[in-house]
Order: C-alpha cells, then sequence, then structure tokens
C-alpha cells in the first residue's frame, strides 16, 4: 500500500489542528502542527488571533525543510493559517 502525506489547510482559527490531530490517530500516523515550527513570537501572535505576515510565515521555513527532508515516513501535517 502507498502511503501518502495528508496536508490539511485552512484559514486561522479553522481548526486545523484538531482534524490534522484527529487524521493522524485514525491512519496511526505521526502528527506535524505546523503552528509549532514557528518561533514563540509568531505563536503568541497567532494565538492572539492575529494574522502573520508574508516575513512571519517565513520564520517557520528552515524548520519546515529540515522535516520535510528528514527520513520519509507517512505522516499528517497542517498549514498554518493567519
Amino acid at each position: 500500500m502507498i502511503s501518502r502525506p495528508v496536508v490539511v489547510m485552512g484559514v486561522a482559527g479553522s481548526g486545523k489542528s484538531v482534524v490534522g490531530r484527529g487524521i493522524a490517530a485514525a491512519l496511526a500516523r505521526p502528527f506535524i502542527d505546523a503552528d509549532d515550527l514557528h518561533p514563540r513570537t509568531n505563536i503568541d501572535k497567532m494565538r492572539r488571533g492575529e494574522p502573520l505576515d508574508d516575513i512571519e510565515e517565513e520564520d517557520a521555513a528552515p524548520t519546515a525543510r529540515h522535516r520535510k527532508h528528514g527520513p520519509r515516513k507517512p505522516r499528517a501535517a497542517t498549514r498554518s493559517g493567519g
């Protein structure tokens, strides 16, 4: 069976993390929440309901690239909203 990554996307506050965790659990896959890849200042801003600008979105890119090119495992992931 071929396993492909599952990516959940949506606007900020739409429930991507909740849905992603549920999908990962149902498929017995690891879960990556893109919000967790951001620096603390961005996470605090997102928790206040403030959208990130393009530069802030790029702050998580090095960590995301490392995760993306790490060991190839089927996974479920969310895309940061904002």
